[in-house]
């Protein structure tokens, strides 16, 4: 394996893991404000999610899962 395959492999696996485990605290954190996991999340919709709730805590995210259209 090369240096270029090495470096190529760890950021795909890296980016795996770290889409996986938001993934999985997006769905965490939705069953904990709103009593159940979200049939379907994409990346995008779990970064949103996590984020509202770094940035507000749980109240924000209350108010984010609340005031956007999340089939949840």
């Amino acid at each position: 394996m090369t240096i270029e395959a090495l470096v190529c492999h760890l950021g795909d696996y890296s980016e795996a893991k770290l889409n996986g485990d938001i993934l999985s605290a997006a769905r965490l954190m939705a069953r904990e404000v709103i009593g159940e996991e979200p049939s379907k999340l994409s990346g995008r919709e779990a970064f949103a999610i996590v984020r509202a709730k770094t940035d507000k805590g749980w109240d924000g995210l209350k108010e984010y899962l609340s005031t956007t259209s999340h089939t949840i």
